[in-house]
């Protein structure tokens, strides 16, 4: 490894096989070398935060104390820098911060921050819940490691020292020491002097408070300058919020298409996913009230061009599997095979499930056509390509157990706004009874899906004895619910009744 720095395929190959042998044989002193050497080759490489990783973590397996690791060093007969010795992990990762924390193009301060914030955090509660010994300000200890009142007084270097105090608040879960030190990066510095992981952070956290003009700022200077950081999808991600919030659904719907077609879904996936198909309800509502312009209906026509296209491909592997348990079928009805049943259930199968594909494709070449030739067909098909494409994006969302919360109660709560728009009520209220009744904590997407039962049962349905049902479970005083925004809105429906 340690001769393989212009070979990246032998050095990778090397270190994975080093990483997997070398501790299970007590090997820690020879890895900390190896991960010395090539950190020490460019500490400003992509590949070094993952080799300051390894020093940390070999380095914390010598031994507790100082000369418990000097033993161990000498035992395996290798030569490791002092600092590597004496100094804790806290202090190391402090100085990788330092010696790039005045360039805000250096993204990896951010993560070495966040290992820094996390260890000490962790650090300061188990201090801070004994009972005898000195309590540990994390504060403070971001202030002397980062060494903030020792001249390190450039614009990015105070906001990186804000941005650990808020992460060490957010991991001791003291929400109010975090908003304000994200508060004081969004009132102090302007945009062009933080770096992308910064600029995303407290762009999110704008948002959170409805700042969106401020909000619009961070984001957009993330689109015009770091377009190639892996923070880009914060960008995407809350300039197509803020154009939501502002009513252009198309824009918010192409930029969320561009983030997902040149994969720039690094850390908000989710929000893309959801705020694309939020933009598509959008596209909806503007046909069904005949605000749609060309460039809608080529949005649509695009949506059906890449569903054909996925259609197609699904089509070939149906007649490949077709042909193929029918070959399987014959050779075992020849043979007079024992399993000749399960043969023909097979082929059965197969010969289904081909039929159910070339039935999709013969419906997509449809409304490709119906879209080609403009009308008020055209916009009918346009608003059910856009409720399609949108039932299919929420969907992947309360479907994925990675994302499982708050973004499952809403993508329910969609869902049922898609069947409201096509007519479907039984099948909307299902939609928003799953959302409360599953999600009740969150109750700033339960409240919403409490209030549109209730005006549905009671508008549409024709029982306002069920609607009160639903209110009065709504306002109950243990229902988080009861205090949503909608909750003022319910008890007034509720006092009609």
């Amino acid at each position: 490894a340690k001769n393989s720095r212009y070979n990246d395929q032998t050095l990778d190959n090397s270190l994975r096989e080093l990483n997997k042998r070398l501790p299970t044989l007590g090997g820690w002193p020879k890895l900390l070398d190896v991960y010395i050497t090539l950190y020490n080759w460019d500490p400003d490489s992509p590949k070094s935060l993952n080799y300051l990783y390894w020093i940390l973590r070999s380095s914390e397996k010598l031994g507790k104390t100082e000369q418990e690791k000097r033993d161990t060093i000498k035992a395996a007969k290798v030569e490791v820098p002092d600092e590597f010795i004496v100094k804790s992990a806290e202090e190391i990762l402090s100085d990788a911060i330092i010696r790039n924390i005045n360039d805000p193009r250096k993204e990896n301060v951010e993560m070495l921050i966040g290992d820094l914030a996390n260890r000490i955090a962790r650090k300061a509660r188990l201090a801070n819940r004994k009972t005898d010994g000195p309590k540990i300000n994390a504060e403070d200890e971001v202030t002397t490691l980062l060494k903030l009142k020792e001249g390190q007084s450039s614009l990015i270097a105070q906001a990186r020292g804000y941005y650990t105090r808020a992460e060490v608040a957010r991991l001791m879960r003291d929400e109010e020491k975090r908003e304000e030190n994200l508060h004081r990066i969004a009132t102090i510095f302007k945009a062009e002097e933080l770096s992308p992981t910064i600029l995303g952070t407290v762009g999110d956290y704008l948002l959170t408070k409805n700042d969106y003009e401020k909000a619009d700022i961070y984001f957009q200077y993330i689109l015009d300058h770091f377009r190639s950081s892996d923070f880009a999808d914060f960008g995407f991600a809350g300039k197509a919020e803020i154009l939501l919030h502002q009513d252009k659904a198309k824009d918010a719907y192409n930029l969320c298409q561009e983030a997902i077609d040149n994969g720039i879904l690094f850390s908000k996936e989710k929000e893309i996913v959801m705020t694309r198909s939020r933009a598509l309800l959008g596209l909806s509502d503007l046909v069904t009230s005949g605000k749609a312009d060309a460039s809608i209906i080529e949005i649509a026509k695009n949506i059906n061009q890449s569903a054909k296209t996925f259609a197609d491909n699904k089509l070939k592997d149906a007649e490949k599997a077709a042909s193929d348990t029918k070959e399987a079928l014959a050779t075992k009805e020849a043979a007079k095979a024992k399993d000749v049943a399960k043969a023909r259930a097979d082929a059965a199968e197969a010969s289904t499930k081909l039929a159910t594909a070339k039935e999709q494709v013969s419906q997509l070449e449809e409304a490709g056509r119906t879209l080609a030739s403009g009308g008020g067909s055209a916009d009918r098909v346009a608003n059910e390509t856009f409720l399609t494409s949108a039932t299919q994006g929420f969907t992947e969302i309360s479907a994925n157990r990675e994302w499982r919360g708050e973004a499952t109660g809403f993508a329910l709560y969609y869902l049922g706004q898609v069947e409201e728009r096509r007519g479907k009520v039984n099948e909307a209220i299902n939609y928003y009874r799953r959302c409360f009744l599953a999600w009740k904590k969150y109750s700033n997407v339960t409240g919403k899906a409490y209030l549109r039962t209730a005006e549905l049962e009671n508008e549409k349905l024709r029982l306002p004895d069920k609607a009160k049902e639903t209110l009065q479970d709504m306002l109950r005083a243990d229902n988080p619910a009861s205090k949503s925004p909608e909750a003022a809105k319910a008890r007034e429906m509720l006092r009609k009744l």
